[in-house]
């Protein structure tokens, strides 16, 4: 999908179930619940890496839009998208 999208699910990483995370069972920085509001239905473990991308695009990308701030600098659509997705879009939005 795009380079930002992807960067932040590689840092992410791959599927985790941590008792002491209050998120549960979580792929690519997905947790269930959110892939869940999203339509994916299957295991954590499972999710495909495509669907994935298409909850970060419509849940934060497309919100903050994404494609706009890349153009104008690509850094600062990063930092903004990474802002989204760990403290909510609408205080990403602050930060500018």
């Amino acid at each position: 999908m795009n380079d930002v999208i992807s960067r932040t699910m590689v840092l992410e990483g791959g599927y985790v179930d941590r008792p002491d995370d209050s998120g549960g069972p979580t792929c690519y920085g997905i947790t269930q619940e959110v892939a869940r509001d999203n339509g994916y239905a299957g295991p954590m473990s499972e999710i495909p890496w495509d669907t994935a991308e298409r909850i970060y695009a419509a849940r934060y990308w497309e919100p903050i839009r994404g494609a706009d701030l890349y153009k104008l600098a690509p850094a600062v659509s990063y930092e903004v998208f990474d802002t989204a997705v760990n403290t909510g879009v609408r205080r990403a939005g602050t930060f500018l």
